[in-house]
């Protein structure tokens, strides 16, 4: 689950051949003995594709450049997923909580299963599987961002209305455990906007959820999955902030 786990080329590729790469850095590239559970984060990159090859001097870092910028994985799964464009050419980007899966992460250091999580990302972003209700990181969302810089679009739910690039503009959906994979429905007739989002978001213990979303929804996780509460989050010591 953390590898390069979304590609997908551009609308427009057999004239720009833009290629969009989603994929977790390897924050200490090079040993071989590294650790699968050390933090990292998800990174959205474009390459101009000329002729078979990817020009190399081209690479655009649209999320991610920095930890700050990226999407949080403080365990070995829950990280980025799908890459899909809507039918009016914005980029739906998925990405999962970034949260311990055997246990009640509330992060915090009260049950994050490490805490190097707080000192990469920031005491804002340590809140374990709660990142999924909070605007502090892009964690366990889906995103729709401008392909050809990275911001939010002005008619997103909570675009922000200052800051194009904040964590509320570039979101389309919260609420996400581990959206892995979605796709977009193509826009029926009279229709317009970007299309419906169909999403397999992968389930903790006893349930796999599918969601269809058009934006603004609010899935639950970590508090509920469907209408099923989860109640060692919503008694844990951190809910109470959110």
């Amino acid at each position: 689950d953390r590898g390069l786990l979304g590609l997908v080329l551009d609308p427009d590729y057999a004239n720009n051949g833009y290629l969009y790469v989603l994929y977790n850095i390897d924050p200490v590239f090079g040993e071989p003995d590294e650790d699968s559970d050390s933090i990292t984060w998800g990174r959205l990159t474009r390459y101009t594709v000329v002729g078979n090859q990817a020009d190399l001097g081209s690479r655009l870092v649209l999320l991610g450049a920095t930890a700050a910028d990226g999407v949080p994985s403080c365990h070995n799964s829950h990280s980025i997923g799908t890459l899909a464009f809507g039918a009016d050419g914005s980029l739906f980007v998925g990405s999962g909580d970034g949260a311990h899966y055997d246990f009640t992460d509330g992060g915090q250091n009260v049950t994050s299963f490490d805490p190097d999580c707080e000192a990469t990302f920031g005491a804002a972003a340590d809140h374990g599987a709660l990142r999924s209700q909070t605007f502090d990181t892009l964690a366990g969302k889906i995103l729709r961002i401008d392909p050809a810089t990275g911001l939010g679009y002005t008619d997103n739910p909570w675009y922000d209305g200052v800051d194009p690039s904040s964590v509320e503009s570039r979101t389309w959906v919260i609420g996400m455990r581990n959206p892995y994979r979605f796709t977009v429905r193509p826009l029926q007739p009279g229709q317009t906007g970007p299309g419906s989002l169909y999403i397999g978001d992968v389930g903790w213990g006893t349930w796999e959820e599918l969601d269809v979303a058009h934006g603004g929804e609010n899935f639950g996780w970590p508090c509920f999955e469907g209408d099923d509460p989860q109640g060692s989050y919503q008694s844990n010591p951190n809910t109470s902030a959110f």
